[in-house]
């Protein structure tokens, strides 16, 4: 059984490292179809050269709560994906499945981390999405995942947990890149592209945010992918784009922004809020 925390949190020897991901339309509870799009499109991201490639949240099923025998099939084709392509291509990859455990009839919502040496993290979503009926179906986690990715300090959220910024202001002082993956409806884009900037700003740390594109269910899916700066700047935006998308992490701009403008170090004990 893997650890869903790893305590890697160390930053390692980093320059520049290209980072990546996809949004594209997922169909609706068709493992196999989506298995094959997304590993044309992996492909693709590393040989740009990219060190992780992020794929949306559920991205076998859509965001369908398969639950038992369906639920097993869904994972066990995306996770065969991540790990031959990680290892064939010497790349780390994240994307989201539902994780059965033991008895229970209740998967959770899992986002996998997987490189050529096989999962080496594990993030269940703690938030789950009870406006939607996530609950009734999934299970909820209770632990972060910070991993080490090519010297850079990673850690991970899934979709819902984007609105609770508490999870981000923990994880922040050992984090340069936050990565959440998503299947966020157009009905609510404007939150999802504002609370992306705002994770970004008020943690002075990268974020990724890869969203899905397309119908799934009854809800329409239109992306708004991007990655953003320590800074805020909004340095790639995919839009309503089908594709790859790329760009360069530079570790030491977070410390640099940290050490110039210490938002971190002035942030209080919690009990003081209360």
């Amino acid at each position: 059984m893997y650890a869903c925390y790893a305590k890697s949190q160390e930053r390692g020897t980093v320059n520049m490292i290209k980072v990546s991901f996809i949004q594209t339309d997922i169909v609706w509870n068709d493992p196999q179809t989506n298995v094959k799009q997304f590993e044309t499109f992996i492909r693709q991201a590393a040989a740009s050269g990219s060190r992780l490639v992020v794929l949306p949240e559920m991205f076998t099923t859509g965001f369908s709560f398969l639950t038992g025998e369906q639920a097993k099939e869904a994972a066990s084709k995306g996770i065969e994906l991540l790990e031959r392509l990680a290892l064939e291509l010497d790349v780390t990859l994240a994307g989201s499945l539902p994780e059965l455990v033991d008895e229970s009839p209740r998967p959770y919502n899992t986002l996998y981390v997987v490189d050529r040496t096989g999962i080496v993290g594990k993030y269940r979503k703690m938030h789950l999405f009870t406006f939607g009926g996530e609950p009734e179906s999934y299970q909820a986690g209770d632990q972060p995942l910070t991993l080490s990715v090519a010297g850079l300090r990673v850690s991970f959220a899934i979709c819902y947990d984007l609105r609770f910024a508490m999870y981000f202001h923990e994880r922040a002082s050992v984090t340069d890149l936050f990565v959440v993956v998503a299947n966020w409806p157009k009905a609510r884009q404007l939150h999802w592209d504002v609370l992306l900037q705002t994770r970004a700003i008020e943690n002075q740390a990268y974020v990724l945010g890869v969203n899905r594109i397309g119908k799934g269910g009854s809800l329409e899916y239109t992306g708004g992918s991007s990655i953003i700066a320590p800074t805020g700047e909004r340095l790639v935006e995919a839009e309503a784009n089908d594709g790859v998308f790329s760009a360069e992490i530079d570790a030491e701009l977070v410390e640099k922004q940290r050490s110039h403008f210490p938002v971190l170090s002035d942030r209080r004990p919690l009990e003081v809020y209360r």
